[in-house]
């Protein structure tokens, strides 16, 4: 079973102990947005024009759907300007000689019957090529428009050549960085553009030549005037922000690749965040050893380029990939509104795939997507898709009418979905391909048999030459002050115990900081607090970072050091008892916290006696065999967590620090609240269309609700940072 969550790894140590039971191989990996930072560009061609001299086509076109392939053009709308004076003006409908789906309709507003009898493709390009050759082309996201143009150039015999070109969209996210959006009707927004019958192409064309002329000004105060000095622009530290998000695969192969994965991810979510992790190709390239890089599923470039774009781009993208994923045509159920051949288009698609695979000698394979486990439970799926994502907006499955079933498919009917490709090239995709890639991939370690602690002198540099001997010399020190020297042979045995088991398993380093970062803060003026098992440590105690102190209730003189201890009867036995015990043992015994204790003066020196001591063993913190891994908690005020988290970075350096998180899931009363909302709003539909209202019991609520209750919904920084 490959986990490949997206923009995380938090799922990898459930997988890993499923693993360990021997029933399942697990396969690590992760989806990511992918960023070709090699081929972002704003302009496209060649010409050695100054942009003040040059002439510009500014153009739009309205198509039946995204692809080349499977789609046409329906209308082509231009404007000519040369200097701000425009010079020529260019429109005509197409007739596509099919009819219109209700999808494109509505989304342009043109109808059946104002492209019937209208010029045909390559007529409408003729025209316009004889109108635009001798200009630099421009468009608001050109690599959709100039694909159609460029192919049913080809397609036509218009011509091959390719013509210099600027896209505006790209262009504006150089140009007017930090914004929400940049669809043309967001730009024209912030520009102060009238926008008007907005997806008609001339109107888009008339509109984006204004906020061009605008580009052309900010482009001359930038001190860009040649056309081929556009691209000089592009910040190789903003780029990943330039493209629209697509996914890509990842896989650990080798052992290596985990970390290289972790590196990858790290970056994903700090250097490249825009939204969502990124990574940018260079990136990958840089840590791809080790792990196997797939073609995702169908939000990625990959599958985009097979539904839209040819047959040798799709090669040129097939080439990077270690496999090439295929997803179940079911899944894909959604574009029925907008893609009413929908069934024979992705079974298209998918054949495209496989066959270029074959003749790149690179292996296919059928991948389940899975979103949930069986099919009933695709109405939770629903449910979740329906409610608004945290932080805004809602999933991209939202507003269709018709959510696929993406539950955990049997082999069977993995191979029933792609059957129209023949038994067996659906076998070799489902089953002899996957097995493959399966068995070449390594069982992975994803957690250390060993600590990985910071170095006994890694502290060198802030005077600490040793954190093991600071750490013993600090804790020895203290408790001498506090219990005398000799220390009571109780404190004496504790001590020795738990810095027996801190120091053979380099656990210093960790009490260690711990004790820095309060003392920081106390020094400062900010109180830390201590909370869960620490308490029960008697050196976290004497470093400052817990008040809890886990001796047996106890006195002892601040003057002169005398001291009197709770003890079992094994420890009477073996550390001796006092008189002062003796007269008061019945009080030491029936007492469980030393705050508790009478006031009582000091029997040698008359002075007041301290009180403390709450009887915890060490075990509760370290396990019984003192080897459990610290986890000490500290909570400090939320006014001076950024102060320490400097501070760590200060310490340790700034790759060597990382801030935790937690995992939100959801509630048992949010998620009732998501399932009322779900039936309210499709009631709010059904009112719309005149039918009944659904009358749901509050029994069946809260069953659905019960199925989505513990889903990871969000992530969040942890109370302590």
């Amino acid at each position: 079973i490959a986990l490949t969550d997206h923009g995380s790894v938090q799922s990898f140590p459930d997988l890993f102990k499923l693993a360990k039971k021997g029933l399942i191989k697990g396969l690590y990996g992760l989806e990511l947005v992918f960023v070709n930072d090699e081929e972002i560009t704003v302009t496209r061609g060649k010409t050695e024009q100054m942009l003040r001299d040059a002439t510009y086509v500014i153009f739009d076109i309205e198509t039946t759907g995204l692809s080349v392939l499977y789609d046409t053009l329906i209308e082509i709308g231009a404007v000519k300007i040369k200097g701000e004076t425009i010079i020529g003006e260019f429109s005509s409908l197409i007739d596509p000689k099919k009819p219109l789906s209700k999808f494109t309709t509505e989304f342009t507003g043109i109808t059946d019957q104002m492209v019937k009898g209208q010029p045909t493709v390559d007529a409408v390009l003729r025209d316009f090529y004889n109108f635009s050759k001798d200009a630099i082309l421009v468009a608001h996201n050109a690599d959709f428009d100039l694909g159609h143009i460029y192919y049913n150039y080809a397609e036509y015999g218009i011509t091959d050549e390719i013509q210099p070109s600027i896209d505006t969209l790209t262009l504006a996210k150089i140009l007017y960085p930090d914004k929400n959006s940049y669809s043309l009707e967001r730009v024209c927004r912030f520009l102060k553009v009238r926008l008007t019958e907005h997806h008609r192409a001339i109107n888009d064309a008339k509109a984006t030549t204004e906020v061009f002329l605008h580009m052309l000004k900010r482009l001359k105060k930038e001190g860009i005037n040649r056309f081929q000095d556009i691209n000089l622009l592009i910040d190789p530290k903003e780029v990943y922000k330039y493209p629209y998000p697509k996914h890509i695969n990842l896989l650990v192969k080798k052992q290596e690749g985990l970390k290289n994965l972790y590196k990858i991810l790290s970056q994903a979510l700090t250097m490249y965040y825009d939204r969502d992790g990124k990574i940018l190709k260079t990136v990958l390239d840089k840590y791809r050893k080790g792990l196997l890089v797939s073609s995702g599923c169908r939000n990625s470039a990959f599958f985009e380029i097979a539904m839209t774009k040819t047959r040798k781009e799709l090669k040129k993208a097939a080439a990077y990939y270690d496999f090439l994923e295929v997803q179940p045509p079911s899944t894909f159920s959604y574009l029925k509104e907008s893609m009413p051949e929908w069934q024979n288009v992705i079974q298209d698609v998918i054949r495209r795939i496989v066959e270029v695979g074959r003749e790149l000698n690179i292996p296919v394979c059928a991948t389940g997507d899975c979103h949930h486990l069986d099919p009933e439970d695709k109405k939770y799926r629903e449910i979740m898709i329906n409610t608004p994502l945290v932080g805004g907006g809602f999933h991209q499955l939202h507003g269709e009418s018709e959510k696929p079933s993406q539950h955990f498919f049997t082999t069977q009917e993995m191979l029933d979905e792609f059957s129209f490709l023949g038994d067996d090239i659906a076998d070799e995709i489902v089953v002899k391909n996957t097995n493959m890639i399966a068995d070449s991939i390594d069982e992975i370690i994803i957690f250390p048999s060993e600590l990985y602690a910071p170095t006994d002198e890694s502290l060198a540099n802030f005077g600490v030459p040793s954190i093991k001997i600071k750490v013993e010399t600090m804790v020895c020190e203290r408790a001498e002050r506090i219990y005398g020297n000799p220390l009571p042979p109780i404190v004496k045995n504790r001590l020795d115990k738990e810095l027996t088991s801190i120091i053979e398993n380099h656990y210093s380093p960790i009490y260690y900081i711990s004790h820095l970062l309060v003392k920081k803060s106390l020094d400062d003026g900010y109180l830390v607090g201590s909370r869960g098992s620490v308490g029960s440590s008697l050196v976290a105690t004497l470093m400052d970072i817990t008040e809890v102190n886990p001796l047996p209730p106890y006195y002892v003189c601040p003057k002169c050091r005398f001291s009197a201890f709770k003890k079992t009867e094994e420890e009477r036995k073996l550390f001796g008892t006092s008189d002062f015990e003796t007269k008061i043992q019945q009080l030491l015994e029936r007492t469980d916290c030393g705050w508790d204790l009478p006031a009582q003066t000091c029997p040698v020196c008359g002075s007041s006696l301290l009180k403390d001591g709450h009887d915890i063993p060490f075990e509760t913190f370290l396990g019984f065999e003192g080897k459990k891994v610290p986890d000490i908690d500290l909570n400090f005020s939320g006014d001076y967590q950024s102060v320490v988290h400097e501070y760590i970075r200060k310490l340790f350096g700034q790759n060597y620090a990382f801030r935790a998180g937690t995992i939100g899931t959801c509630a048992a009363k949010t998620a009732f609240a998501m399932v009322r909302d779900y039936f309210e709003k499709i009631n709010e539909e059904r009112e719309k269309q005149n039918l009944p209202a659904i009358r749901v019991r509050r029994a069946e609520m809260e069953r659905l609700a019960n199925g989505i209750v513990g889903s990871k919904r969000t992530s969040g920084q942890h109370p302590g940072g």
